[in-house]
């Protein structure tokens, strides 16, 4: 009953819900236990296949390919974009608070870092709400850097573009 109220009638929160118990409980599960040293997590697998069927599913759906099953065993095509984000200079940005000052440092070390990670983030996650993705296609965040499993279409080739120079205004400003 607690679990039900707390996504009713939203799909992104019921997915961030089941994304998380999935992490909680399926992280230390092999996806695949016929192999001697299973080394992928089944939390990892599903959330990698999950963006995978969005991706595809977008395409197909941009290409108005009708039947999918066909469209998507052929190999001529690239489905996908990998899309990775790189905030550059931002050591510079991080550890120029270290010099002149004293008292309080690591503290505004922490506090940089951290701006420069929500800054990452809210960048990707920004562009998968704009073409109307799922998180899990954010495949990974971390050190300034992201990368971002994207529909090979015209629509996320243009975002990516918009989202570009967007983020590099703001970032001068």
């Amino acid at each position: 009953h607690e679990f039900q109220a707390s996504f009713t009638g939203s799909f992104p929160a019921l997915l961030s819900r089941l994304l998380n118990l999935l992490h909680r409980f399926g992280h230390c599960i092999p996806a695949n236990t016929q192999e001697e040293a299973p080394d992928v997590s089944l939390y990892d697998h599903l959330r990698t296949t999950c963006a995978i069927a969005a991706c595809l599913y977008q395409r197909h759906k941009h290409l108005g390919t009708a039947d999918m099953e066909t469209a998507i065993r052929r190999h001529d095509q690239q489905d996908f974009i990998l899309a990775a984000g790189d905030l550059s200079g931002i050591q510079s940005y991080i550890f120029g608070i270290a010099r002149g000052e004293e008292g309080g440092v690591a503290r505004r070390l922490r506090a940089r870092s951290l701006m420069v990670q929500v800054f990452s983030e809210l960048a990707a996650r920004a562009l998968l709400e704009r073409l109307d993705l799922p998180p899990p296609c954010q495949i990974i965040t971390s050190g300034g850097n992201f990368y971002l499993l994207l529909p090979n279409t015209t629509e996320a080739v243009a975002e990516l573009e918009a989202m570009a120079r967007t983020l590099e205004s703001w970032a001068l400003e």
